[in-house]
Parts: structure tokens; C-alpha cells; sequence
């Protein structure tokens, strides 16, 4: 393949995994897992090698795939939505020239409304509600030559946090949470399809976790906003922002 055309599909997929990432906190590991995802959901067959060549530069320079339980391609791979999940009913795709604004409109309130009632069954939490505060179409053609439509829901919650428990007086952090719902979009002849019930396929999310809290609180440490690291305050260390803090 020319370095140009190689070039060309390595942007593309790079651009393509930005749909599968969670919409707070990404991190080369996670990035990883978004650009092996995005590409297998779309070329089940890597018949390049592209996708076995990203994992080992990844390997070889020890970034490791946050989660995933061995660094194969299937392990890597986001794991799909669970079948048990309900559709979502009465969703808008629109056509590759966009959603109108009564579309968008449209679309919003049926996103909501089905995260508002499903918000647990998708990972979020209790007490802190959650916004859309974003959604796309998305148009592709499988390798078969078929037209696939999915739609692209970013879902976020935010809770506040004492920065330092033991001294209020730093002030409070953002502490976000956040998922990706990948919707399909329901295919003439499939079962419900007259019923516009949409599958969803991916929830790839990153919950308000104690884990994730305490690793934002180290990095705020880490930045001096606790006041007792005044020579890195406001430093931003991208090993360890990259690294999953």
C-alpha cells in the first residue's frame, strides 16, 4: 500500500475512534481500545494488519489497555451493550445531510427521556443527574457495501467533591462522569424495525468510581491546587494525565 493510502486509513481511523471514546477522562490506554474497536466494528477482518500493528507500537512502548484483561484484539475491543438493555423508540437518524432543527429537537428529548428512566442499567449514578450534552448521526459503509447509520450520544454527570476533606477551604472539584452510547439504527425486515426501536450497541463509560476520584484527586495534588506543592502549581504533567490520572 502507498504511504499516502496508509497515511489516509490511519487518519481515518484515528478520527473514527474519537466516536467510540467515552466523553470524560481519555487516556492512551483507553484510546487504544477506541481506535481497535472502531476499526474491527467496521472491518471485522483485519486484512492490512493495521490493527495487530497499533497494538504492538502501543506493546512496545508500555501503554497498556486500561481494563482490558489480556492485550489481545478481542480483549482490547470494547465490550458490546448487553442485549438485556431496552431500545430506544422513536429516534430520528435524519440522512447524511444532517438533522434538522426540529430533528435535533426531537432527537434531544427522546435521548433524555431514555437515559433519564435507564440511567442506572447504563452505569450511571445515584443523586447526580445526567446530561446529553451532545448526539450525532453517523453514516458508513460496511465491507459488504451496505449503508450502516448509527447515532453518537454523549451522556455526562457531574457531582461536586470537597478537594481536601480535612481542609475545606481549598474549595470544592468537578468530578465527571461520563458515556458513549453507540445507537443502531433498526434495519428494514429485522423484528421491531416498524416499531423504530433502535438497539444499542455500545456504552462505553467511565463512571463516578471512587477509584477515578481518587485519581483526580492526585492529580490535583500533583498540580498544587491542595497549596502544598506551590513550585508545580497549574504544571500540567501529561505522563500522568495520559497515564489515567
Amino acid at each position: 500500500m502507498p504511504s499516502t493510502s496508509l497515511a489516509q486509513v490511519f487518519f481515518t481511523l484515528c478520527v473514527r475512534a474519537l466516536d467510540y471514546s467515552a466523553p470524560v477522562d481519555i487516556t492512551f490506554g483507553s484510546y487504544l481500545r477506541s481506535i481497535i474497536t472502531a476499526d474491527f466494528d467496521l472491518h471485522p477482518v483485519d486484512h492490512i494488519g493495521i490493527r495487530d500493528a497499533i497494538m504492538q507500537s502501543f506493546r512496545l512502548r508500555g501503554i497498556m489497555p486500561e481494563e482490558a484483561g489480556f492485550f489481545s484484539e478481542d480483549s482490547i475491543c470494547w465490550p458490546r451493550a448487553p442485549e438485556t438493555l431496552p431500545p430506544v423508540t422513536g429516534l430520528d437518524f435524519g440522512d447524511p445531510n444532517g438533522l434538522t432543527r426540529a430533528q435535533k429537537d426531537k432527537c434531544g428529548d427522546v435521548l433524555r427521556a431514555y437515559i433519564s428512566k435507564n440511567s442506572q442499567l447504563l452505569g450511571f449514578s445515584r443523586g447526580a443527574p445526567v446530561i446529553v450534552p451532545s448526539f450525532h448521526p453517523v453514516f458508513r459503509i460496511n465491507s459488504d457495501g451496505s449503508l450502516r447509520t448509527d447515532m453518537v450520544v454523549e451522556a455526562v454527570q457531574t457531582i461536586e467533591k470537597d478537594f481536601n476533606p480535612a481542609a475545606p477551604k481549598f474549595g470544592k472539584i468537578q468530578f465527571r462522569g461520563g458515556a458513549t452510547l453507540i445507537i443502531r439504527k433498526p434495519v428494514v425486515g429485522e423484528p421491531n424495525a416498524d416499531k423504530n426501536e433502535a438497539p444499542i450497541r455500545y456504552v462505553i463509560s467511565k463512571n463516578l468510581s471512587p477509584k477515578r476520584e481518587e485519581r483526580q484527586r492526585r492529580m490535583g495534588e500533583h498540580l498544587g491546587l491542595d497549596g502544598k506543592n506551590e513550585r508545580n502549581r497549574f504544571q500540567i504533567n501529561f505522563n500522568m494525565l495520559h497515564g489515567g490520572m
